[in-house]
């Protein structure tokens, strides 16, 4: 940053509020805490691994290397029964439900967001389309317009 003449500066309420900045390297203190944190979720991982499921040592030795794992590896180790594609995934759980083969599941969507989903925060707290996460300026009526073929005339944009 330095380089291009770009420069930062920070504002906060606690000495940690800006842990994990890309901008300065971690502290001694800092450094402790996500190590802390990192050693808390993998214990955390390995007694839920070893409660729900029957994994030799050997295989718990490779799977708390924390690397990522295919599905036929994960399954060698004993980390998941199968991989399958969704309709089995809700067809097995219609037979472990117990109830109807004819079952079926619903999903209700936003029109406006058609791909819509749980892990859509943004639009699910912003308060939907009206909420941006970048000030545009004069910019900002264009931001809901459909895709297609437009062109900017810019002396009507500078009298916005």
């Amino acid at each position: 940053m330095d380089k291009i003449g770009v420069g930062f500066e920070v504002t906060k309420s606690g000495r940690n509020k800006d842990m994990g900045s890309p901008f300065r390297k971690p502290t001694k203190e800092e450094d402790e805490l996500f190590n802390k944190i990192t050693s808390g979720l993998s214990d955390r991982f390995a007694s839920l691994v070893l409660k729900h499921r029957k994994i030799s040592p050997e295989n718990m030795k490779e799977i708390l290397t924390a690397r990522v794992f295919l599905g036929p590896e994960a399954q060698r180790l004993g980390m998941i029964d199968k991989t399958a594609y969704l309709d089995d995934a809700v067809k097995d759980a219609i037979k472990l439900a117990g109830i109807a083969d004819d079952s079926k599941v619903i999903a209700y969507r936003r029109s406006f967001y058609p791909n819509d989903n749980l892990y859509n925060s943004t639009t699910a707290k912003g308060g939907g389309e009206n909420f941006s996460l970048i000030n545009m300026g004069p910019f900002e009526q264009f931001k809901n317009m459909s895709p297609g073929l437009y062109y900017l005339w810019l002396p009507a944009a500078a009298h916005q």
